[in-house]
């Protein structure tokens, strides 16, 4: 299962998975996702069961608690919980393998995902947001909305909002075999970006622009940080 509060807190997403066992007709167990929209004021359901149809990696609302994006594996689908319906068909991109991470741009309604900004009402891409895309595997914005970090395979950028350029050149945080980072969070006060790679996490001075410690590490793999 997944789930996600709106950021006022009045509204709670969840994602369940159904699985139907193989029968005569039909060979081969069929998994079923779905997406609700509660309210947290009286527990009472705001939408009907919205169908999804990949594994639901993770997904977040906006600004406004209204637009709803929801990671699949290889993309994602937006959803006006107001009215209760999918305002976009699943946008794969199957040209980038893996999991894709999506966020809502601070104080917008539109998101980021693949190096691209798009436009939650309608999925159309509205533009290019960086000056050298790359592959991203976490990303975290802070919290004004005036940087954003991405980690990728070995190494941190943090880019500059909303003109997309590098802040300093990227920040090499491990080797490319265990340099993967599950997740990337920043400070409330900009200095810091913590990044979640492997069996620990790294700690990288957004500054100045160098890494400040080395792997912390744990027994097993470090899949979150908050």
């Amino acid at each position: 299962g997944w789930m996600v509060f709106s950021p006022d807190g009045r509204h709670l997403a969840t994602g369940t998975e159904t699985v139907e066992q193989e029968t005569r007709d039909r060979p081969g167990q069929v998994h079923t996702q779905t997406i609700r929209v509660w309210s947290m004021e009286d527990f009472s359901p705001v939408t009907d069961e919205l169908p999804f149809n990949q594994i639901i990696m993770g997904g977040e609302f906006d600004a406004t608690g209204r637009h709803l994006v929801v990671n699949g594996y290889t993309g994602f689908q937006m959803f006006d919980c107001e009215k209760g319906i999918a305002t976009t068909p699943y946008l794969s991109m199957r040209e980038v393998m893996g999991y894709l991470p999506m966020r809502f741009v601070p104080h917008t309604s539109s998101v980021i995902s693949c190096a691209q900004r798009w436009n939650v009402s309608d999925g159309r891409a509205i533009d290019d947001l960086f000056e050298d895309p790359q592959r991203a595997f976490g990303m975290a914005f802070s919290k004004e909305g005036s940087l954003l970090a991405t980690g990728h395979e070995g190494y941190l950028n943090v880019w500059k909002l909303p003109a997309g350029r590098r802040k300093f050149p990227a920040v090499p945080f491990g080797d490319s075999m265990s340099g993967i980072p599950n997740r990337v969070a920043i400070t409330n006060d900009n200095r810091f970006a913590v990044v979640a790679v492997g069996m620990g996490f790294v700690v990288i001075d957004i500054v100045k622009g160098h890494r400040v410690s080395q792997r912390m590490a744990h027994e097993s793999s470090v899949n979150d940080i908050a």
